[in-house]
């Protein structure tokens, strides 16, 4: 408990919290919950308050299509001379990189209005880019980069991505880690402990998480939809959509993305190609 009270009565970091207020709010730690604070960083050294708006430090001009790039090595002829949906586009690096690296028209969706308006101020007078908070057009390809995992409803937001795209037109999808992965709870910014959320209750996680995020979240309705391989390989073969292409890149290369429960626990990155057949 020292570690605890040390970090969280300090108040490092913390913004505009109080020892008093600090103190109430973490209140004393179980067994459970100090082991796994000892597995974790020191909260002093990470809290950073309520997830903060604006624009994300991951990527930048040189690096945005770094990811599509190299999940699809024919990623570049795959958008040229087409209309692309960036669906979830948060900030927009990869909408304004791809109007600008051949794709014809580019249209960014994202629910966030301060994200967008990031987005647009970062476009500038790129001509053949836009962002929306809704779909209003038909695409030749609609891609969904590292989000497919954080969606609370995935059918609904498949069915939206087919809906989005012309008949013949591709659905990229590639996100993780799936929920079972080691980091699959998205815990890792303050604890290095993989499969945390099997070793661990959601509620002994969401109380030492509360050590590092102030937004107040107790369990795991917030984020995650706990996206297994198992729901993704449904989501897909019921979508009413032709699989092209489909790869389950597993922890170190493990050759057990085709073994049940091993592929849960090591397929840590999902990538596949859609298309629209009727």
């Amino acid at each position: 408990m020292r570690r605890v009270e040390r970090a969280v009565v300090r108040g490092d970091g913390m913004d505009s919290w109080d020892p008093d207020k600090a103190r109430a709010l973490v209140g004393t730690f179980n067994l459970s919950e100090r082991l796994l604070l000892w597995l974790s960083k020191d909260p002093a050294t990470v809290f950073r308050g309520a997830y903060e708006e604006g624009v994300s430090g991951q990527w930048d001009d040189a690096n945005a299509l770094s990811t599509l790039r190299r999940e699809y090595p024919d990623f570049d002829a795959l958008i040229a001379g087409q209309r692309v949906l960036d669906y979830g586009c948060g900030d927009g690096f990869q909408a304004i990189a791809m109007a600008k690296a051949g794709a014809s028209h580019v249209v960014g969706v994202d629910l966030q209005e301060s994200r967008l308006d990031n987005a647009r101020r970062m476009a500038g007078s790129v001509p053949n880019v836009a962002f929306s908070q809704s779909i209003s057009e038909a695409f030749d390809v609609a891609i969904s980069l590292n989000a497919f995992e954080h969606f609370p409803e995935p059918a609904s937001n498949l069915r939206e991505l087919g809906d989005a795209v012309r008949i013949g037109g591709r659905i990229l999808i590639t996100f993780g880690p799936p929920w079972f992965a080691p980091y699959g709870a998205h815990m890792h910014f303050f604890t290095s402990c993989p499969w945390v959320n099997i070793l661990f209750s959601e509620r002994t996680v969401h109380r030492v998480r509360m050590l590092y995020r102030a937004d107040g979240h107790m369990n795991m309705e917030y984020g995650p939809p706990k996206m297994t391989v198992a729901m993704f390989d449904g989501l897909i073969a019921r979508s009413g959509l032709e699989v092209e292409h489909v790869e389950y890149r597993t922890v170190r290369n493990l050759p057990v993305s085709g073994i049940p429960i091993l592929r849960e626990l090591f397929v840590n990155h999902i990538t596949c190609v859609l298309r629209k057949t009727a």
